[in-house]
């Protein structure tokens, strides 16, 4: 299970920005061509409500298509933002990782596209937390621009705060040989959110975003055309 938030733009509305969430689930990996994967039974989840009616209206629709009781793992990836905290505990989550583009960009943010960053960020996925934020400390202590220690003291928060979410799961749970890391939910963000949403100029009512995130989420979950039947009859 991978999730995330996409920032809108507002029309006749008290705020201008509001967040759309994203989820995606699916059961494993297929190799789709080459060195290209794709995952295998992915369902979409999308809406404008707040992140706890999400979490919950998302756990309701995949108890329509799994039975929580037999399923035997269940791996969560998110950028850590603080209302995807109760999803772990929520969906019986067996490992929680941070999400790799999130934690690779909060190292390169602190530290360039270097050899450092990239071993850092090997640390971590190792599950080596404490090593990583030391690491980031004497950096901090070596920096001499404010806005290079400004980053670098992020970076460090960041990998503090989700310490117990930097492992790997393949570490932790034996993974077959086409197990991937989690990492789709960028792509997904940015084809069921972000191209519809956001670009050209689009702003939104709230209400009329929510509406829309119900029929991306039937037409990307095969399931539009029979609600329409529905519907007419």
């Amino acid at each position: 299970m991978e999730a995330d938030g996409c920032m809108i733009s507002l029309q006749r509305e008290k705020r201008k920005k509001h967040e759309l969430k994203v989820g995606i689930s699916y059961e494993g990996w297929r190799r789709s061509g080459g060195e290209k994967w794709s995952t295998a039974g992915r369902r979409a989840c999308l809406s404008a409500a707040d992140g706890g009616t999400f979490l919950s209206c998302w756990s309701a629709d995949l108890a329509c298509v799994y039975d929580h009781a037999k399923v035997g793992e269940v791996i969560w990836s998110s950028d850590g933002a603080s209302w995807l905290a109760k999803g772990p505990d929520l969906f019986s989550c067996t490992h929680a990782q941070l999400d790799r583009f999130h934690l690779k960009r909060s190292l390169a943010r602190a530290l360039g596209f270097s050899g450092e960053a990239s071993r850092l960020f090997s640390l971590a996925c190792c599950g080596r937390a404490a090593e990583v934020v030391r690491e980031l400390e004497r950096h901090l202590e070596k920096a001499t621009e404010e806005r290079k220690k400004k980053r670098i003291a992020e970076a460090i928060s960041y990998a503090s705060s989700l310490s117990a979410w930097l492992c790997d799961w393949r570490k932790v749970i034996p993974a077959k040989e086409d197990d991937r890391s989690p990492g789709a939910i960028e792509g997904n963000v940015d084809k069921l959110a972000a191209d519809r949403f956001k670009k050209r100029g689009r702003s939104w009512r709230i209400c009329g975003a929510d509406h829309m995130c119900q029929i991306i989420e039937l037409k990307e979950n095969g399931e539009l055309s029979s609600f329409i039947s529905k519907r007419v009859k």
